[in-house]
């Protein structure tokens, strides 16, 4: 039978180990070490660059169709891991999009869908972009991605909370629209 003092010691023991390792495992600039450079825009040229601003413009306008047409025009031709983030962000887009639809133009009708598959869509599409984007450090190409994490968290919480028959009544808050770090 061990003693109290032996179980005291040991737990001393294994706060010394786990401080140690927490000092060991934090990145360098947190031991007081200069920061790294920072990396180059993974975006490849202006175009490109433009075609990311307009569809953070379009996403904020709650134009989710056409953000994500302007970020799949960049995802053609990017490689891993911009590849995946701008696939995050559309498949971020097509659940609002299911969820909330967007203003129709001139001669252009609603998103007319079963609200239940409307419902179903949204949850893959939060899950898929969640998926996605939670490989990503909490700041990536001028994203608050934790921030947009947290947000597609309570959104989906909010969908199993009111279910597919009152999905007209999500909250517009729910829209990670302030995720954008300012440049």
């Amino acid at each position: 039978m061990r003693s109290l003092a032996s179980g005291r010691s040991s737990f001393a023991w294994r706060l010394r180990i786990g401080s140690w390792l927490a000092r060991e495992a934090a990145p360098a600039y947190h031991r007081g070490m200069p920061l790294p450079p920072p990396l180059p825009d993974p975006l490849r040229d202006s175009a490109e660059r433009q075609d990311y601003q307009e569809g953070w413009e379009r996403f904020t306008r709650r134009q989710f169709w056409h953000a994500h047409e302007s970020w799949e025009r960049i995802w053609l031709h990017q490689k891993d891991p911009v590849r995946s983030f701008l696939q995050g962000l559309i498949q971020l887009t097509a659940a609002y999009f299911l969820l909330l639809g967007e203003a129709p133009g001139p001669g252009q009708k609603r998103l007319t869908r079963p609200l239940s598959s409307r419902f179903h869509g949204a949850l893959r599409n939060f899950a898929k972009a969640e998926a996605r984007l939670g490989e990503f450090p909490a700041t990536y190409l001028d994203v608050d991605v934790a921030a947009v994490l947290q947000t597609i968290d309570h959104a989906r919480r909010a969908l199993h909370a009111l279910g597919p028959e009152r999905l007209t009544e999500f909250p517009q808050s729910l829209i990670a629209v302030g995720a954008r770090v300012p440049l």
